[in-house]
């Protein structure tokens, strides 16, 4: 019986380090804040991003913001960068490309998944993942048609089917619900329209195989307590008592920290989020969340140093002022073990 306490004391050593042995995916989600080429694509109110419009876009611009970025995404939750990366404020599959073939990104051997959308800007949502890692099976997009007429137009939501080597399907969806053009009461409802598109579409997935894998990502516009991801998804935020067709949301433990991907008026709001199917808290299933891995990546580089807004995202605008930095976001990641 003297034994004892050092048996248990090893036993939970050998348990502790096989779960930090256990291979894991990293999973990411970037807003990247206007990634645009110096041309101009037809049917699109690009004219700010091309050499002669106001913000004087030209090509070391973009060459810079594709280094810059390329930098981030190499370096988001691993020394490989992410293995599943979800995009958002792209403006084409160019662009997109272009990005991959960067020197930092080339050898990742990224694919691409993009539609063109409806967006009136011509910002479009993305998913690149290694092709290493994972096989494309489908890939979707639906249709969000909002109740304000003047804004009929927004960004499709993204679905993207993968499928690994042990033949283990996860499905991703990529969003960026309407901005708060307008203000944030009127501007709700367009929220709410997206979000019960997004809500229909996970049921629907959940209803045919109630073990599905489902990552949702993006920006939404919203925080996790805001009516969209609260009232329509009906998210729920405790992992603990997640029932099987419920969403969960693990991002407001971050929230009542503090934290946040953006600032606005000196206060951080926490929009871009990772919510999952409740299959996926399984710690026993062969795909599972790896419990509190969400991160918000704010390496010192690409925080503002100025003394006016130190710690805030180092973005490439500020108006028409060019700032020559990376994102007005952060980006996320989180991790599946398999």
């Amino acid at each position: 019986m003297k034994y004892k306490p050092t048996f248990i004391l090893v036993f939970a050593i050998f348990i502790a380090n096989t779960a930090f042995c256990q291979k894991q995916y990293t999973i990411g989600f970037y807003n990247v804040e206007n990634l645009f080429d110096t041309i101009h694509d037809k049917g699109k109110t690009d004219a700010e991003f091309l050499p002669q419009g106001k913000n004087n876009w030209n090509g070391e611009k973009y060459f810079n913001k594709l280094q810059h970025l390329s930098k981030v995404i190499s370096e988001l939750g691993s020394d490989d960068g992410p293995d599943v990366l979800g995009l958002c404020e792209i403006e084409n599959r160019r662009v997109l490309n272009d990005l991959v073939k960067t020197p930092l990104l080339q050898k990742k051997g990224y694919e691409i998944v993009h539609y063109e959308s409806p967006d009136v800007r011509g910002i479009d949502v993305a998913l690149l993942y290694k092709k290493s890692m994972f096989n494309f099976v489908d890939a979707k997009k639906y249709k969000v048609k909002l109740p304000d007429k003047k804004r009929s137009a927004t960004r499709d939501i993204l679905l993207v089917q993968l499928v690994n080597h042990k033949n283990d399907t996860l499905v991703f969806f990529v969003n960026h619900f309407p901005s708060r053009l307008g203000g944030t009461e009127k501007s709700t409802p367009n929220r709410c329209k997206a979000a019960s598109i997004l809500k229909s579409k996970f049921d629907s997935i959940i209803t045919a195989n109630y073990q599905s894998n489902i990552v949702v990502m993006g920006d939404f516009n919203d925080e996790p307590e805001d009516s969209s991801i609260k009232s329509v998804l009906k998210c729920n935020f405790n992992m603990g008592q997640s029932s099987y067709n419920e969403i969960y949301n693990p991002m407001l433990d971050l929230k009542s920290r503090g934290e946040g991907t953006i600032v606005y008026k000196k206060k951080y709001e926490l929009i871009d989020q990772f919510m999952m199917s409740s299959h996926l808290l399984f710690q026993n299933n062969k795909l599972h969340y790896v419990p509190s891995s969400v991160t918000i990546f704010k390496p010192e580089y690409i925080q503002e140093q100025n003394p006016k807004y130190k710690g805030e995202p180092f973005r490439t605008q500020a108006g028409q002022k060019y700032l020559n930095g990376y994102s007005d976001h952060f980006p996320i990641y989180m991790k599946i073990a398999y």
